[in-house]
C-alpha cells in the first residue's frame, strides 16, 4: 500500500476539505498520514486518519518586539527573537517526519512554503494542493482576485491585462515591504510567506528558489512550477478556456459533517431552540456566513436585520466564524439567530437559501446540498474571482457589500427562492461533483507516486 503524507495548511477553512481529501485517499486504497500546524487530531481521529501535530510555531513562539514600553525590553525581545528565528529556520521537524514515515509521495498545501522548500531535497514525488481555481497567469483570463469575467470583448481583454499588471506591481511592493518589516526578526512557521523568511529557509536547505518559483501567477509572494498541482474543486465552476498543463481538478472534497469548529454547547442549544420555532411550510430558513476569520461587516448584518424586521416568515441563522462583533447581538429578533460558530455543513442540509462571502469551500458545500446562493464578496483573496465565476455559470446571485441594503437583499432573496433556472443549474453542477470518482482520484495519485503526473510548466 502506497503511503501518502499530506501536509495541510493550518487555516479553519481548510480543515473540512482537507479531512475529506484524506478520507477519499484512504478509500482509494492509500495509507494516508496528515500533518498540520494546528491540532486537528480530533477530526483526523474521527475520520480514522493518522495525524501528526507540527509544533514549530509553538516551540518558537514569536513576541512582538514593540509590545513593551521599555527600550531595553524591546532590545531584549529582538535579541531573543533573533535567536529563536535562526533556530526555527534550522528546525528539522519536517525532515524528521519525512524520514520516519518514508512516504511514497508528498501532497503539500500551496500556502505551506516552509514544508515545500524543506522537503525539496528528498526528491520524493510531490504535488502542490490548492482549493482554488487555476491561479496561474493566463493572457485572456483575469487573476483570481479580480471581479472581471472572461468576456472576450476588446475592452474586457484590456481590463484583464491591466488587472494582471496591477497584481504584479502590488506583489512587487509587498515583496519590498517584507524586506523592511520588523517581522523579518520573528521566528518562521508553516504559514510564513514573507520573502526574507523563505529566502533564508531555502538558503539553509541549499535550495535555489529561482529554479522552481515564479512571481507571475496570482499567489503571493510566488508560486511553484515543475510540480503538479491538485485542485480540490470542480473544473465545471471555472471560466472556459484552454489552460497550461499540470493543473489537475480532483473535485470538491466535502466532509460528511462540520469539522471546522467545535460548536459550543451554548451555540448548539441556541440553534436547536431556534429551529424548533420553524414551520418548514411557512418559514424560509436562510443561512448566512462571512467566513471563518473575518469579522462580519456592519452593513451585512444590518441588511439582514432589516429584512428580518419586515418579514417575520424569513428565519436567519448567522454564523460569525469565531469573530463575533460586540454589536452583533444588539437586535433581539425572534427570527434571527446569531452564533459565534455554526455547524455549516449540517445547516446547509436544511436551508432554503444561503448568503455567503464567496469562499470556495462554502460555495462547494452549498452546491453539494443544492442550496441557492447570494454571494457578497469581502474582496479578500480569491472571493471576487469566485463570485464572478459563479455568476458567469449562472449558479448564484451577487451583491456588493458597499451597496447592500435590506430592500436590495430582500428583492434578491425573493428572486433566488423563486428562480428555477438557478436551482436547475445547481442540480446540474452537483451531478458533476458526484462524477469525480474515487477511481479517478486513485489514477491521479498513482501517477504522482510513479513520478508520472504532469507538472505545471513555467509561465513564460
Amino acid at each position: 500500500m502506497k503511503r501518502i503524507l499530506y501536509i495541510m495548511f493550518g487555516m479553519p477553512s481548510c480543515y473540512n476539505s482537507g479531512i475529506a481529501f484524506g478520507t477519499k485517499l484512504s478509500d482509494a486504497g492509500f495509507d494516508v498520514h496528515i500533518a498540520c500546524d494546528k491540532d486537528i487530531s480530533r477530526q483526523a481521529h474521527n475520520a480514522k486518519l493518522e495525524f501528526s501535530y507540527l509544533s514549530l510555531e509553538e516551540r518558537y513562539a514569536s513576541h512582538d518586539p514593540g509590545s513593551k514600553k521599555s527600550r531595553t525590553s524591546r532590545f531584549n525581545k529582538k535579541y531573543k527573537n533573533s535567536g529563536n528565528r535562526q533556530a526555527s529556520i534550522e528546525d528539522s521537524e519536517i525532515q524528521t517526519l519525512i524520514e520516519t514515515l518514508k512516504p511514497d509521495s508528498l501532497i503539500i498545501d500551496i500556502e505551506c512554503h516552509l514544508a515545500i522548500i524543506a522537503s525539496r531535497k528528498y526528491k520524493i514525488p510531490t504535488a502542490i494542493c490548492t482549493r482554488q481555481f487555476d491561479h496561474r497567469y493566463h493572457k485572456f483570463l483575469p487573476p483570481l482576485n479580480s471581479p472581471l469575467s472572461c468576456d472576450q470583448s476588446r475592452m474586457n481583454q484590456c481590463m484583464i491585462a491591466i488587472h494582471w499588471r496591477l497584481l504584479w506591481v502590488s506583489n512587487a511592493l509587498h515583496r519590498l515591504k517584507s524586506h523592511i518589516s520588523s517581522a523579518r526578526l520573528r521566528p518562521v512557521n508553516y504559514r510564513s510567506f514573507r520573502i526574507p523568511d523563505l529566502l533564508q529557509i531555502a538558503e539553509h536547505h541549499g535550495i535555489d528558489l529561482k529554479d522552481f518559483t515564479t512571481t507571475k501567477d496570482w499567489y503571493r509572494p510566488f508560486t511553484y512550477h515543475g510540480l503538479p498541482i491538485l485542485s480540490l474543486t470542480a473544473k465545471e465552476l471555472d471560466f472556459e478556456g484552454e489552460r497550461r498543463p499540470g493543473f489537475h481538478y480532483l473535485g470538491p472534497m466535502i466532509a460528511k459533517a462540520t469539522t471546522t469548529f467545535i460548536t459550543s454547547a451554548r451555540d448548539t442549544d441556541q440553534i436547536a431552540q431556534f429551529l424548533k420555532m420553524r414551520d418548514p411550510h411557512k418559514n424560509y430558513l436562510i443561512y448566512c456566513s462571512m467566513g471563518t476569520w473575518l469579522k462580519a461587516k456592519p452593513q451585512f448584518l444590518n441588511a439582514i436585520y432589516d429584512v428580518a424586521y419586515e418579514n417575520p416568515d424569513f428565519m436567519f441563522i448567522i454564523g460569525l466564524g469565531g469573530n463575533q462583533p460586540e454589536k452583533a447581538l444588539s437586535k433581539d429578533y425572534k427570527n434571527v439567530c446569531v452564533v459565534k460558530s455554526a455547524p455549516q455543513t449540517d445547516l446547509l442540509k436544511i436551508a432554503d437559501a444561503c448568503i455567503l462571502h464567496g469562499g470556495i469551500a462554502s460555495i462547494n458545500e452549498a452546491i453539494t446540498q443544492k442550496v441557492p446562493m447570494i454571494l457578497c464578496s469581502t474582496g479578500t483573496n480569491d472571493q471576487n474571482g469566485n463570485v464572478s465565476r459563479l455568476v458567469y455559470q449562472k449558479l448564484a446571485l451577487s451583491l456588493k457589500l458597499s451597496e447592500l441594503s435590506g430592500k436590495l437583499l430582500y428583492s434578491n432573496l425573493i428572486t433566488l427562492l423563486n428562480n428555477p433556472d438557478i436551482k436547475d443549474r445547481i442540480t446540474y453542477c452537483e451531478a458533476h461533483f458526484s462524477a469525480y470518482s474515487t477511481d479517478q482520484l486513485k489514477d491521479t495519485i498513482d501517477a504522482l507516486t510513479r513520478g508520472a503526473l504532469e507538472a505545471s510548466p513555467a509561465p513564460f
